[in-house]
């Protein structure tokens, strides 16, 4: 038998996915212990009733996700019946999933890793598939001022418990996770920390939890078969953060400005529109449109043989896989919301504000 020629012909399949990748900045509910400036308790726990009662709230807000539509683009040159013959872009409305956060972190100290806690318990019971962690990440430590750490009659600092000791009372801690940014980083963490010190550290923190779940979701997929929907289903997911007013007002003002064309020399109050006082309990999200176009080019080669008798010849197929991924810009949904919680919490009480972000306070 002898071979003639070979045939060869290319299909090509184009699919684009559209998804809502969101990030929960959340302030904890009442302490134990009011935490008085100078003075402390620094590192009190939540209130063990009406604390425990506003951080449920907060987790059940948070487990319902948010209200998204997806827009689904099939191209296909071979005509087949799941597009229609102009191409047009359809949308579908899809559940709230990608939307909902699936890891959760929080700094070490008492009252953040326990909202922590009780909000990964709660997505943990709404989606018995993922078994959602809490990561204790140092790049969140409360502002480093002596107001907020140091007892200014003995001038003793407050420390956080250790990750182990947290462990022994939060089981949804990882304990394999490693921070970010380690609070023995003396150039990254310093005492006493200034307002400009405290944006950049938790800008460099926040964008780097972001590059993290990139990461790590784009590794997870590299062997997903061929008709999942990538983008749906794990890249760019969620998260939800738990912190103070300091950080989250600094985590905001990133988000908020991360585009911005104002210039480093714009007083800070004025080149954001949305950062202002954070109450207790009270949530913001930020939300972007994640859209991830696959192309699949299957080139398939047929041999023409001389013996027409020979038909055990198998044509040869290979697949190529090409993805491109954009993000929109973030979009601030809601800032300090507190419609989820209880009593006077949901009018929105008991703010606190950086200096720059101080609303009553004119620009200078």
């Amino acid at each position: 038998m002898t071979s003639n020629k070979n045939k060869s012909s290319k299909n090509k399949r184009i699919k684009a996915n559209t998804k809502i990748q969101c990030i929960w900045l959340v302030r904890y509910g009442l302490t134990e212990h009011a935490l008085i400036e100078d003075v402390g308790p620094y590192d009190s726990d939540i209130d063990p009733k009406e604390g425990i009662e506003h951080a449920q709230c907060i987790a059940k807000r948070i487990a319902n996700g948010h209200q998204c539509q997806v827009i689904v683009h099939v191209d296909d040159n071979n005509n087949n019946n799941d597009v229609n013959s102009n191409n047009e872009i359809t949308s579908e409305t899809v559940t709230e999933d990608s939307t909902i956060p699936k890891v959760v972190y929080a700094d070490p100290f008492m009252r953040t890793t326990h909202t922590g806690h009780i909000i990964a318990q709660e997505l943990c019971n709404n989606n018995n598939k993922n078994d959602i962690k809490l990561r204790s990440e140092d790049g969140l430590w409360e502002w480093l001022i002596p107001s907020l750490l140091v007892v200014k009659s003995t001038g003793i600092k407050t420390e956080p418990q250790s990750r182990n000791d947290l462990k022994d009372k939060f089981n949804s801690i990882d304990i394999n996770y490693q921070s970010i940014q380690s609070y023995k980083d003396q150039m990254m963490f310093t005492f006493p920390e200034s307002e400009q010190q405290l944006l950049n550290r938790c800008e460099i923190t926040l964008s780097k939890l972001i590059q993290t779940t990139e990461s790590e979701n784009e590794s997870e997929n590299e062997n997903e078969a061929e008709d999942t929907n990538d983008t749906n289903k794990n890249n760019y997911e969620s998260i939800c953060i738990v912190s103070h007013a300091p950080c989250l007002q600094a985590m905001a003002y990133y988000l908020d400005t991360i585009d911005s064309t104002s210039t480093s020399s714009s007083p800070i109050k004025e080149s954001s529109t949305i950062v202002k006082p954070w109450p207790l309990g009270g949530i913001t999200m930020f939300s972007r449109i994640i859209t991830t176009t696959t192309t699949t080019t299957t080139s398939i080669i047929a041999e023409e043989h001389d013996d027409i008798d020979d038909e055990d010849d198998d044509d040869d197929e290979s697949k190529v896989k090409d993805k491109d991924v954009i993000c929109s810009k973030w979009k601030c949904e809601f800032y300090g919301c507190t419609n989820h919680m209880i009593d006077d919490y949901k009018n929105g009480i008991k703010e606190w504000s950086l200096p720059c972000f101080d609303t009553t306070t004119p620009s200078s």
